[in-house]
């Protein structure tokens, strides 16, 4: 019978538990634009924006929708 494996040193194993918890960190929050402001002609209700990874892509978006709705004002949050 023939047999192989690989085995991880215990400090090793748990560096890379580390870093896969790091990685997922990201996909536990992110940044998106929001709009409350209500125009005649515009969105009813609040206007969300995709779920980003970063601050400064969610900001790009809140200036993308203003923009394109003059008079709104898009901020930026934290889920």
């Amino acid at each position: 019978m023939l047999a192989s494996g690989c085995q991880t040193h215990g400090e090793r194993a748990i560096k890379l538990q580390e870093q896969s918890g790091k990685m997922n960190r990201s996909s536990d929050f992110g940044w998106f634009a929001i709009c409350k402001t209500g125009t005649p002609g515009s969105h009813t209700g609040t206007w969300k924006g995709q779920l980003v990874p970063s601050n400064e892509r969610a900001m790009r978006d809140a200036l993308e929708h203003e923009k394109l709705n003059p008079g709104h004002h898009a901020t930026v949050a934290h889920d």
